[in-house]
């Protein structure tokens, strides 16, 4: 049942991607929009909703061969490099539960307008410093 879910998460993804209508350039992005289709499976808790969804961002970022940074990748590598470091960090879990906060109107949107957009500055520009730090951590270790 689970591999069925992940597949059509998958398709819908790809389908969205592929047509344009999900930014395949912005991490957060396609965690929300992924968070938006998950939220049309109401038998699975937020837990097993987060992880389905990782899985399956995995998957699509790998393409049809399941190496990351070959032709067939549908997400670029940067932006799959940015969600493993969400991943890595844990941080896709905060993402999830604040985008199904919004959907659920635990927040007064617009007076957090202005921090919402000073907040995507700063993770935009913090991001390749991560993971710079992380590349270079990479390199000393090997």
């Amino acid at each position: 049942m689970d591999s069925l879910i992940a597949s059509k998460i998958a398709l819908l993804l790809q389908e969205g991607i592929l047509k344009g209508e999900i930014a395949k350039d912005s991490p957060t992005k396609l965690i929300a929009k992924g968070m938006e289709i998950m939220e049309s499976f109401s038998n699975m808790s937020g837990d097993q909703k987060k992880k389905m969804l990782i899985r399956v961002i995995e998957k699509i970022a790998a393409g049809s061969d399941g190496i990351v940074g070959t032709e067939d990748d549908i997400i670029p590598k940067e932006v799959v490099e940015s969600l493993k470091l969400l991943l890595e960090k844990d941080l896709i879990g905060d993402i999830v539960q604040v985008v199904m906060g919004a959907a659920k109107g635990e927040f007064n949107l617009e007076k957090s307008k202005e921090a919402a957009v000073e907040l995507v500055a700063v993770t935009k520009s913090c991001i390749p410093v991560f993971l710079e730090k992380i590349k270079k951590l990479i390199k000393i270790k090997h």
